[in-house]
């Protein structure tokens, strides 16, 4: 048997659709007339004792009753939020410590010309640690950024000693009357 209101289908026996709760007694003699007989289906016998007890079911209330606010529950409401944004921004201000970041120089410059003027293998390990120093920077490491600073001004240090080196030398050998250059003249 089927509910005419919500079209589950129901066995024979019941008296409220067992999905919406209607009552299909005054349904049930309809049904019977226009529902062929199944000869497989189960019809109890009236003197057979009824093994489900049948229970009223009340179907739920899904239905959304909206609150109707009084200007005393609004005005409430309205000074909790507000109170909230005040205390939210007071303890921003107080506990945040965003810190600008620290100026520290990357000396990419001078390891650049040091690398061209100067001792190449020295000056490519400074240009290495003067790009170090802007990738630090950017992931707020600033203590590696800082660390990365010193080495490439160690290693700018390092390509202008081996440079004034170079040159004492070259000059000495050249007072000495060595033919440094190749170019001697007789």
């Amino acid at each position: 048997m089927h509910c005419p209101q919500c079209n589950a289908t129901n066995e024979n026996y019941v008296n409220l659709c067992t999905t919406c709760g209607l009552d299909m007694q005054d349904y049930k003699s309809q049904w019977q007339n226009s529902e062929t007989t199944n000869p497989y289906a189960y019809t109890p016998q009236p003197d057979t004792p009824q093994l489900y007890t049948q229970q009223t079911y009340t179907p739920p209330s899904y239905a959304y009753t909206p609150q109707q606010y009084t200007p005393e529950a609004y005005a409430a409401a309205q000074a909790y939020t507000n109170n909230y944004q005040y205390q939210t921004q007071t303890y921003l201000a107080t506990h945040s410590h965003s810190y600008p970041a620290p100026n520290i120089k990357s000396h990419m410059g001078w390891a650049i010309v040091a690398t061209i003027w100067g001792c190449l293998p020295t000056g490519i390990v400074a240009i290495v640690y003067a790009s170090k120093v802007n990738t630090m920077l950017a992931i707020r490491d600033y203590k590696g950024a800082a660390h990365a600073s010193r080495m490439a001004k160690l290693w700018l240090f390092i390509t202008l000693l081996v440079v004034i080196l170079s040159v004492i030398v070259i000059f000495i050998l050249a007072a000495k009357g060595y033919d440094i250059y190749g170019l001697r003249s007789y």
